[in-house]
């Protein structure tokens, strides 16, 4: 799932893709190739934790993103995240509870669309890094 988000980013003026995270061996290594400049990682804090990274893209299984996102709203990031948000209604909405009070923008599921957002996020973000995490679930 994220690779055609990575291969979006790659294709456009405003993004920098400035680290890959998964937890798969072998996907890490097609991220290198298709990322080469890249820090291609198998644990996320560190993304979460580079001040120079102001975007983070999550694409995850639902289950897991709740937790992925409200890290990257708590390290202050902006998030592109596929849908749904969590697996089940009541946690999705709670999390939207949560987005709407951070002062941080979620686009959520903007493969095709994803211009408005990235002009949005590069105007708020004046480093323009971004940063996206896959799970070896999500990288096939």
């Amino acid at each position: 799932m994220g690779r055609g988000f990575v291969a979006a980013m790659q294709q456009s003026e405003f993004w920098d893709v400035a680290a890959i995270c998964d937890t798969s061996e072998s996907s890490r290594e097609l991220a290198a190739k298709s990322a080469p400049g890249a820090k291609i990682l198998s644990q996320s804090d560190a993304i979460f934790s580079d001040k120079s990274i102001d975007v983070v893209g999550l694409f995850t299984l639902a289950d897991a993103r709740p937790g992925q996102i409200r890290q990257a709203l708590h390290a202050k990031k902006h998030v592109i995240a596929e849908k749904p948000l969590a697996a089940d209604v009541a946690t999705e909405w709670q999390l939207v509870k949560e987005i709407e009070a951070s002062d941080r923008l979620v686009a959520v599921n903007l493969f095709t669309a994803m211009r408005g957002i990235t002009r949005t996020c590069s105007r708020s973000s004046p480093r323009g890094k971004s940063a996206t995490w896959r799970s070896s679930a999500s990288a096939t």
